[in-house]
């Protein structure tokens, strides 16, 4: 009995040889198909997501798309002159810098970033200071107490 079971599965598997590559075709124009939606960015969803062409998976694709390796807009200048673009605390000191001149959405942005960076770095009390500081930054306060530093 178990022999002709064995010839029957046998004679299943070879009399469909193409079943298997059409799944494994299928599976791949699917993945090729869902990384072209979400990769590009004139997708209908652009509207939905407001700042869709803003995050830095988007701007990596337009670069690319312009034939370079990086994003396609310009680091900003007070980053650029920075001696560690990636310590939370200069973040921290350069938004509440651009906060005492009046930019109240770029320090915002900049605290931003700079708690993405506390959060990664899993620093609470950065962490703390920092939501407080974009709470008064959108509210147009500055920072001003040095004893927060």
């Amino acid at each position: 009995m178990t022999g002709q079971s064995n010839t029957k599965d046998k004679r299943s598997r070879e009399s469909k040889p193409w079943l298997s590559d059409f799944i494994f075709c299928l599976v791949c124009g699917l993945l090729v198909g869902i990384f072209t939606w979400f990769a590009d960015t004139s997708a209908p969803f652009q509207t939905v997501f407001s700042k869709a062409n803003e995050d830095n998976y988007n701007l990596l694709v337009q670069g690319f798309s312009a034939g370079q390796l990086n994003l396609k807009e310009d680091a900003p200048p007070g980053l650029a002159k920075l001696s560690d673009p990636y310590d939370p605390k200069i973040l921290r000191t350069l938004a509440a810098a651009y906060a005492e001149m009046g930019k109240f959405t770029e320090a915002s942005s900049t605290a931003k970033q700079a708690l993405a960076l506390a959060q990664t770095q899993s620093d609470k009390s950065l962490t703390t200071a920092l939501q407080t500081d974009i709470r008064d930054y959108q509210a147009h306060i500055p920072l001003r107490s040095t004893a927060d530093f």
